[in-house]
């Protein structure tokens, strides 16, 4: 089990994982949620690939985010992973203090610090760091991210 995934676990298991209006999760409703937990660390393995369908699959049409303050839509989303993602050398990213909400059966929160060191095609290294929100919602058969916000610091070492 990856660093990460032990954490998303923990997250759930501290928190008490309880689901809004319906009371405590089943053992089936629990198990949905650890499914959850296995697609947010896909999402991060497909960025780490720059696999750019891999990352798309995962969010919604109806997704929007901000953006060091600026909001953006799912088309200008897409636009820039498949631009910018072909082109890099290397994409690496680490999450960190991620924590867990469950909104409802089909709805949970995730925050966490993001760390990226991301190489270009001319092999120039920029490091960022911020926090990230995500809201993650069952539909089409899987969980898919419906918002996010993320702010990029230079991350000096």
């Amino acid at each position: 089990m990856s660093k990460f995934l032990g954490r998303l676990a923990l997250a759930f298991t501290l928190s008490g994982v309880g689901c809004g209006a319906g009371g405590s999760l089943s053992d089936d409703e629990r198990s949905q949620i650890e499914g959850k937990v296995l697609v947010v660390d896909a999402f991060a393995e497909a960025e780490r690939r720059r696999d750019v369908e891999a990352i798309l699959a995962f969010i919604a049409r109806d997704f929007y985010m901000y953006a060091d303050g600026a909001r953006v839509d799912y088309e200008t989303v897409a636009a820039q992973i498949r631009s910018t993602m072909p082109a890099l050398q290397r994409f690496e990213t680490t999450w960190s203090d991620v924590e867990v909400t469950v909104l409802a059966r089909d709805q949970a929160l995730v925050s966490l610090v993001f760390r990226d060191a991301v190489t270009d095609g001319d092999g120039v290294t920029t490091r960022l760091r911020g926090p990230t929100t995500f809201v993650w919602s069952l539909r089409e058969g899987g969980w898919r991210l419906i918002y996010a916000d993320a702010d990029h610091y230079p991350d000096v070492l």
